[in-house]
């Protein structure tokens, strides 16, 4: 779906962030691992969210979804179960495949784990040769991957530079098994946030886990006991998209209600990035709201590795600062749903703004120069949106700084995370038609 979109003024300066995308998804795996029902309530069911609930589905758990206005009500009435031969449909979901795999060693006797999109391409191999030294048979490094139920407990060495998802995806099943388990994490762990986000779901769900001088000590023998009911908390890697409109927006304040300043999330960081670039940035911690306003004036000098989703976000403001910006250590944006540098590279190219790239010690820094463009270079500006969410999404906060309208190729790819992300727009006074 190819989407026009144009940008006059705003008719509302207000938004609601959505439900942690990343927080769902492990509330409902803890939900599925559960020895009693739990309702896990959301106020978005992204395609991501869908493709978890079809495999935990697919693993013998009992799930109904009730929708009341705003509201999901995820009902998780029973557990997955053991022993099953199964086909587990991870869709475009990397969270979902990674969480799952460990699981789907331990639970069944055997199962293949498939995807679309970008998945089939990007990297399993850290994890998988971490359970296959413990006993795992699995068959490819590469989506799709057949595992055979063996998996013992033990010591698991995982790189910390590669995806936290493997480290989330042990602490899964790790307490399930008998005996205690060690994760040792080599090197530095980026996106040391969705680690801890793991560790506070399981905490929530009765689940142990120790710090240890290198990585966690798991007990074994673990059983899941979850709340009745537990709500998702507001979702940082989204809310900073949205905020990016603040940023960019020439007249008045902005407002992104129903966050959590207590969150673990990593992208968080993007207020004090904001901060950075000079706008005023007002947190209200008792509301759960942040206000965005004034105007650019200085570039950002910011380390990527630990949050890599909000990096496009992040260059886009940066091409319409009259100054340079640098994003350190973003190497990791190669591999996610897009190559995330090329993608940001193309929207430069669109914006009139510089983007460069060094290589050094194996990590990747990007740097943007911007400009205080009066209007995009291009008189028909067209973004390729990548297939990416998160591309299109910055893509469409470009719009903001454009005399015409700009067109989106394969706008939609926001289902992934947002689906209802261009019917808020609208509501916020953009011109959004299908082309």
């Amino acid at each position: 779906m190819n989407l026009s979109i144009a940008y006059e003024q705003l008719t509302d300066n207000c938004i609601e962030a959505i439900s942690s995308k990343s927080a769902v998804h492990r509330l409902l795996i803890a939900a599925g691992l559960s020895a009693n029902p739990t309702e896990v309530t959301t106020n978005i069911l992204s395609d991501d969210m869908e493709a978890t609930i079809d495999v935990l589905t697919a693993l013998g758990a009992d799930i109904e979804i009730v929708k009341e206005g705003k509201t999901t009500r995820i009902l998780v009435k029973s557990g997955v179960k053991k022993g099953s031969i199964v086909s587990l449909n991870c869709r475009e979901s990397g969270s979902t495949a990674r969480f799952i795999l460990p699981l789907a060693a331990y639970l069944c006797e055997e199962a293949t784990l498939t995807g679309s999109g970008r998945l089939p391409e990007r990297p399993f191999e850290a994890l998988n040769e971490a359970l296959r030294s413990h006993g795992t048979v699995i068959d490819s490094d590469f989506l799709p991957i057949t595992v055979k139920n063996s998996l013992k407990s033990g010591i698991y060495t995982i790189p910390g530079n590669i995806s936290s998802q493997y480290i989330t995806g042990l602490m899964f099943v790790l307490p399930l098994l008998e005996g205690d388990s060690e994760i040792l994490v080599e090197g530095k762990l980026e996106s040391k946030g969705y680690v801890d986000l793991t560790r506070q779901v399981l905490s929530k769900f009765g689940i142990v886990i120790e710090d240890t001088d290198n990585g966690f000590h798991i007990p074994g023998g673990q059983i899941y006991n979850g709340p009745s009911v537990i709500k998702s908390e507001g979702d940082w890697s989204n809310t900073a998209y949205v905020l990016g409109i603040g940023a960019l927006n020439k007249s008045g304040s902005f407002t992104v209600t129903g966050v959590d300043f207590d969150s673990v999330q990593s992208d968080m960081e993007i207020v004090n990035v904001l901060s950075q670039f000079g706008l005023s940035v007002i947190c209200d911690k008792d509301k759960g709201c942040v206000e965005v306003s004034g105007s650019l004036k200085h570039g950002v000098d910011v380390d990527g590795s630990g949050i890599p989703d909000i990096i496009p976000l992040m260059a886009v403001i940066a091409f319409f600062v009259n100054d340079k910006s640098i994003f350190r250590n973003v190497e990791r944006l190669r591999i996610k749903e897009s190559d995330r540098i090329e993608a940001v590279e193309n929207m430069a190219r669109i914006v009139g703004a510089g983007v460069e790239t060094v290589k050094h010690d194996g990590h990747e820094d990007m740097i943007v120069t911007g400009g205080d463009f009066k209007d995009l270079k291009s008189d028909n500006p067209v973004f390729d949106g990548y297939n990416d969410h998160r591309v299109v999404m910055a893509s469409a906060v470009c719009s903001m700084r454009s005399k015409t309208p700009i067109t989106i190729e394969g706008a939609q790819a926001v289902r992934k995370s947002y689906p209802g992300f261009f019917e808020e727009l609208t509501r916020l006074g953009f011109k959004i038609q299908v082309v």
